[in-house]
């Protein structure tokens, strides 16, 4: 991995992000993990422990799927989420917003941007393409993509695009699945991605 590249524990990848945050006045993070809650849990939990970013905006694919998204995250559900309304979560105030087909940027006056989920995108060239566009043409200071489900090597078309890249290591906390997801990969001829 290179130095732009870390891999790390829960703890270890919110201290990190938090330094992050603190020291840097724009900042674009991808954040990969096998597990997808538990990235969004390592995001939220950053974010609700530093002052810095009171006003986040949640880029999603679909409005009607956050209760959904977060469920397992937050360990409850979600009230129906209307877009551009504000919420209080992790100790800021959050819109959310659907993601679109253009490259126009989002957001006005928020400290962050969370992109959430990324991973169905970046199975198609256009789309992909259309999301880093999106990325860079955004001008809110913080920015964090998270994928989900993150088994192959698709997310490194964003490494040129982003600061960092923090890759949560679940090996641990979660062997049964790690070792069914190698399985899987190394049965149809793969390997894992990170």
């Amino acid at each position: 991995m290179n130095e732009k590249v870390k891999k790390m524990e829960k703890l270890e990848l919110v201290e990190e992000l938090n330094n992050l945050i603190a020291n840097n006045e724009t900042l674009t993070v991808l954040i990969r993990c096998y597990i997808y809650e538990e990235s969004l849990k390592s995001v939220l939990t950053s974010i609700s422990t530093t002052e810095k970013l009171e006003n986040g905006l949640f880029v999603v694919s679909a409005i009607g799927e956050v209760p959904k998204l977060f469920k397992k995250t937050l360990r409850k559900r979600l009230p129906k989420v209307k877009q551009n309304e504000i919420y209080r979560l992790a100790r800021s105030n959050v819109e959310f917003t659907k993601r679109r087909k253009s490259a126009k940027k989002y957001g006005h006056n928020q400290d962050y941007i969370a992109f959430y989920p990324v991973q169905g995108l970046l199975f198609d060239r256009e789309e992909t393409e259309t999301f880093i566009a999106q990325v860079e043409n955004t001008a809110i200071p913080i920015k964090f993509i998270i994928t989900t489900n993150d088994y192959s090597t698709r997310a490194e078309v964003l490494y040129p695009h982003v600061d960092k890249v923090l890759i949560l290591d679940v090996e641990g906390e979660y062997g049964d699945v790690y070792s069914t997801v190698k399985s899987n990969l190394t049965s149809d001829g793969k390997e894992m991605p990170y």
